[in-house]
């Protein structure tokens, strides 16, 4: 009955951003990584994560320790220190976790060399 109230949804209408899959919630594609090594630095410490995807806004960490949600971090990968608030973190399947970070602030450093 949604499809007649509102018209039909074709998978162009989604790609173009016009409309979100049901449970999406970004406003943005997230582009996966290779899983690139990073650190996130919190209270608690450094700890050593991977990036598993990125987008303006955002990304998504790997991490060996939970965190927060609400909480505040500093992730280093490459040449980006990113500022970021903890907005997820759950329990994966390898034992470890999924953390979704909202990137606050963004400060590109020069690379050596």
């Amino acid at each position: 009955m949604l499809g007649r109230a509102f018209g039909t949804v074709t998978p162009e209408m989604i790609q173009a951003g016009l409309l979100r899959p049901l449970g999406e919630r970004r406003s943005e594609r997230r582009l996966p990584c290779d899983r690139i090594p990073a650190r996130v630095q919190t209270h608690m410490g450094s700890i050593p994560t991977l990036v598993l995807d990125v987008s303006n806004s955002g990304m998504k960490l790997e991490l060996p320790d939970f965190l927060p949600a609400g909480s505040e971090a500093t992730v280093f990968f490459g040449n980006v220190v990113a500022a970021v608030r903890i907005r997820y973190c759950r329990c994966n399947r390898n034992g470890s976790f999924d953390a979704g970070m909202q990137i606050e602030d963004v400060i590109t450093t020069a690379l050596d060399g």
